[in-house]
């Protein structure tokens, strides 16, 4: 939740490697060797008990949408609340994704 309100706070980018320091990426692989490592998570994957592997992807689905449904209500609500406040609210969104897209290209230079 901190990081997460962080990144939202402040519109700033992060690298590959501050995404993997954070927990929100699980590898950082250089661009020439994705398409092989991908490949061989595949392997990986067909390779151990496919019911088995279906069961434990459902059972974390199933947990997350639990957790994701209250949240993106919540989400929802206050989006529809400040909507309300604001009825130029998706032009103001529009606006400030805008400028956090080409802050983002700036800090990349």
């Amino acid at each position: 939740m901190r990081r997460a309100k962080e990144m939202s706070g402040t519109g700033n980018f992060i690298d590959a490697p501050t995404a993997l320091a954070w927990g929100l990426v699980n590898h950082v692989v250089p661009h020439d060797e994705l398409l092989a490592f991908t490949r061989a998570l595949a392997v990986d994957m067909t390779s151990v008990d496919q019911t088995a592997l279906h069961n434990l992807f459902s059972t974390y689905r199933a947990n997350a949408a639990v957790v994701d449904d209250a949240r993106a209500e919540i989400e929802w609500t206050r989006y529809r609340e400040w909507q309300t406040a604001s009825p130029d609210a998706g032009k103001v969104i529009a606006e400030r994704r805008a400028a956090v897209v080409e802050r983002g290209r700036r800090q990349q230079r």
